[in-house]
């Protein structure tokens, strides 16, 4: 696919990303040669009500304030993501669609939507999840001590095979949750407990001694 003039990647800066996606989508495309079927099982959509679909979702997602681009977790994903808007290289396929669109469910649902619903418990003024910039607010002392005894917690589902990489950042926005109430180690500890009533993630809620938690780069 040919383009006119500079091309502009899209970034994890939502104030950037609107008006390059919106002249990044450009005209439909031809249907890749083979891809009327998927492999996956998900045949009840057109290969281009699928990618609508998944170029929707994913102005959303990043404008979700989604971490860094290069983040280690963050490459794939937002890889194809920027190859979706901007035409680079051949066209994702149909299956490449479903995998992008099952990682920004994960993602927007099971980790921000899960961290946005721990903090309304708790009863906290802070923006939602996917509202909130971790990487512009994750610094200081306390932050980094709260984002050591989150991780002691299995806070989130794990990401199942079409789903990507863990996500990093529903543990992060936690972590800046229990600063900005200013919780020491054992208040906190007293509040993470109180989430194990949850039907979610934290329902089956498991400990590790401060330190040896289930956090990662990325």
């Amino acid at each position: 696919m040919e383009h006119s003039g500079e091309t502009k990647l899209l970034s994890s800066k939502p104030e950037s990303n609107s008006s390059q996606l919106e002249d990044a989508a450009g005209p439909q495309q031809e249907l890749p040669e083979g891809e009327h079927v998927s492999n996956l099982g998900y045949n009840a959509l057109s290969y281009y009500q699928l990618k609508t679909a998944a170029e929707r979702e994913a102005r959303i997602y990043m404008a979700s304030k989604p971490m860094n681009d290069s983040g280690a977790k963050n490459v794939a994903l937002h890889g194809s993501i920027i190859r979706l808007f901007n035409g680079i290289s051949e066209q994702p396929t149909y299956d490449d669609l479903i995998i992008m669109r099952e990682a920004i469910d994960y993602r927007m649902s099971q980790v921000m939507g899960a961290a946005t619903t721990y903090k309304n418990f708790w009863d906290l003024d802070m923006p939602d999840c996917h509202k909130f910039d971790v990487e512009a607010n994750f610094f200081g002392r306390n932050i980094i001590d709260a984002f050591d005894w989150v991780c002691g917690y299995a806070l989130f589902d794990e990401p199942d095979g079409f789903q990507g990489h863990p996500y990093v950042k529903g543990y992060k926005y936690v972590a800046c949750c229990i600063a900005k109430a200013g919780w020491d180690l054992a208040k906190a500890e007293a509040k993470l407990d109180t989430l194990q009533g949850f039907s979610g993630p934290a329902s089956q809620m498991s400990r590790a001694p401060v330190g040896l938690g289930r956090c990662f780069v990325g």
